[in-house]
């Protein structure tokens, strides 16, 4: 593997590589914010779309296996070995934890691996606890909060400048983990910083699902927290933020605990200001020969710090970091100075309950969820508000959200009752077509499938839920989630105007030795029910699904389920209708079913339910 070179003089090419990142940032211009509790999100355009260079990020080169990571001979703290099969080079992220060998690390620059070649890259240590092997190779994991990255950047900047590579200092490395651990209240016995996303999980993917998919044709993104553009991650295309979407933002969210809310003015005077002073800092900018391919053009100013990875005349990524030392002015001249208030004490949708929605009654949803879901992902009523324009320059904060009367009567509602206040329906028609803010799969232990309803979904929500679902999978239990239980994605493609679909995964299939394991009553009962309460903590207040595992399968086949068709169904609305007696948040739970034949046998199972409920 090539060694890590003594020696890096600022690179010949560095004044053509910082204009090349000048034009890229001053051709960037900012959308509509979306927020949840403290963190705020605001996409980032570009007006004229960059060269294309081919590439394929590690996860996805992980995945393939065309990549594996491993120590340097018998382990160098400040180094790991790639050893790369595929026919493109691969991308690495600055920020990004790499779990497994003697100890986690985290990348310390963003680099191009040439394909074909074996490379050592420069990394940190983030569990400074543990020298002992733990797995041969390492996987991908959390991409490490902005203030780390910040720091981590700084120290990285300062040791191109002396001659040396990227080399981050090690001690403020883990004082930024010490203080993540402890402003999380996370305790880990290796200091290990993945603890804190370990211990935040629930709140982590809150967040993450509250804030949705990645707008369409976004860049880049700027994450506000506590009044202050912390972090601005910024690519080449579309394609690359959307493969880096979830963890960026669980990486937002994890630096957004415990702090406070902000103005959507605040915070994009503050988006603007952190891009502006991008502009003005990369013209003086010094570039390096980077990791890889490209080169690594370094930005150092008093009110930002940045860097970027340009190759082939592009910039493949740039991150820029507020200082925190100027504060932002809002257009009127003002500076944000001040915590912003509460805004929940000020209605988000130009009023409240029916004024705020052209009338429809919106109960069962939250309005944090209305707010960030758009209305449409709440009971009745789509939303007709159209995406951020690429070609606008100004931001629009949504202030107003307009309702559509409801197209439900054109569904074949074929029968409908209610229990408490759930409205439970059942449906002839397409699932993916329904206008409900949640959809419940039931699934394998891994959520994939290249057939039947896993498969529909797959190709409908497309390559940024795909990308999700298998991060998810990469991190979860090593056997795949076990059948009985469920959990949430995003859905990618799968939106309806304004609203971002939220996908409920129930785990109920499984697969030994190639073949499948049929399912019990009792596991569909157990995986919906838990479906149901994520609903509820979601605040979510419509859910629609399907039948599970009453098929018939060819003669000689392994049957779905241990028990006749109308005993699963019967499983499934028990669960229901189980749910539905105690249910505070949904309000309306459909089950979709395109066979018309198949219809009379659901109908006759809800109203047994419901006569003994």
């Amino acid at each position: 593997m090539p060694t890590t070179s003594t020696e890096n003089a600022a690179t010949p090419n560095g004044q053509e590589a910082a204009s090349i990142l000048t034009a890229r940032l001053a051709d960037l211009h900012i959308g509509t914010p979306v927020s949840f509790q403290a963190l705020t999100l605001i996409p980032v355009y570009a007006s004229v779309a960059a060269q294309l260079i081919e590439y394929e990020t590690f996860v996805t080169a992980l995945a393939g296996k065309r990549a594996v990571v491993t120590e340097v001979g018998g382990g160098s703290v400040p180094e790991l070995g790639v050893k790369q099969s595929g026919t493109l080079p691969v991308l690495l992220l600055d920020g990004d934890q790499l779990i497994g060998g003697r100890q986690n690390r985290v990348l310390n620059t963003t680099l191009l691996v040439p394909f074909g070649v074996d490379f050592v890259v420069p990394v940190s240590c983030v569990e400074q606890g543990r020298w002992h092997q733990t797995r041969v190779d390492f996987g991908s994991g959390e991409i490490v909060p902005p203030s780390l990255r910040y720091h981590k950047q700084s120290t990285v900047s300062d040791s191109y400048r002396r001659g040396m590579r990227a080399r981050a200092s090690q001690s403020e490395v883990w004082r930024s983990v010490s203080e993540t651990l402890h402003r999380t209240a996370s305790y880990s016995p290796t200091s290990d910083l993945y603890e804190a996303y370990q211990s935040m999980d629930s709140r982590i993917e809150e967040t993450r699902v509250r804030l949705g998919a990645v707008p369409a044709g976004a860049i880049g993104v700027v994450a506000v927290i506590d009044g202050q553009a912390r972090a601005a991650d910024l690519f080449d295309k579309p394609e690359t933020l959307a493969e880096f979407w979830p963890r960026l933002v669980r990486s937002y969210a994890l630096e957004a605990m415990n702090a406070g809310p902000t103005d959507d003015q605040i915070a994009v005077a503050g988006a603007q200001g952190l891009l502006d002073a991008g502009v003005h800092a990369s013209r003086a900018a010094t570039a390096f020969p980077a990791h890889g391919l490209g080169e690594d053009v370094r930005v150092t100013a008093r009110d930002v710090e940045g860097a970027a990875l340009v190759h082939a005349g592009v910039a493949v990524h740039a991150v820029l970091f507020s200082t925190g030392r100027t504060a932002p002015r809002l257009p009127q001249g003002r500076i944000a100075a001040q915590r912003p208030s509460n805004p929940a004490s000020t209605p988000t949708t130009g009023g409240t309950g029916a004024e705020a929605t052209g009338g429809v009654n919106l109960a069962g949803t939250s309005s944090l969820f209305q707010t960030v879901f758009g209305a449409s992902a709440g009971v009745d009523a789509p939303t007709t508000a159209a995406p951020p324009s690429a070609a606008a320059t100004t931001p629009t904060p949504a202030s107003v959200v307009t309702v559509q009367p409801s197209t439900q009567a054109e569904a074949q509602v074929a029968f409908e009752a209610n229990v408490g206040a759930v409205r439970l329906q059942v449906v002839e028609g397409d699932l993916l077509e329904t206008e409900c803010a949640a959809i419940v799969i039931g699934t394998n232990k891994r959520m994939s499938g290249s057939s039947g309803l896993p498969g529909a979904v797959e190709r409908a929500a497309g390559r940024v839920y795909i990308s999700e679902r298998d991060r998810r999978i990469l991190s979860g239990p090593s056997g795949g989630y076990y059948r009985g239980s469920a959990l949430v994605t995003g859905s990618g493609n799968l939106r309806d105007g304004r609203a971002r679909r939220t996908l409920i995964h129930a785990i109920v299939t499984k697969f030994e030795h190639g073949s499948r394991v049929p399912t019990t009553p009792d596991i569909v009962y157990a995986a919906y029910r838990e479906a149901l309460q994520l609903a509820e903590t979601y605040g979510i207040g419509s859910v629609a699904t399907h039948p599970v595992a009453t098929r018939a399968t060819p003669p000689g086949t392994t049957p779905l389920a241990t028990a006749p068709a109308e005993v699963m169904v019967r499983a499934l609305w028990d669960a229901i209708v189980d749910h539905a007696r105690v249910a505070r948040r949904v309000v309306r739970v459909q089950v979709y079913e395109r066979d018309a034949a198949r219809v009379p046998d659901l109908v006759r199972a809800l109203q047994d339910a419901t006569a003994e409920a």
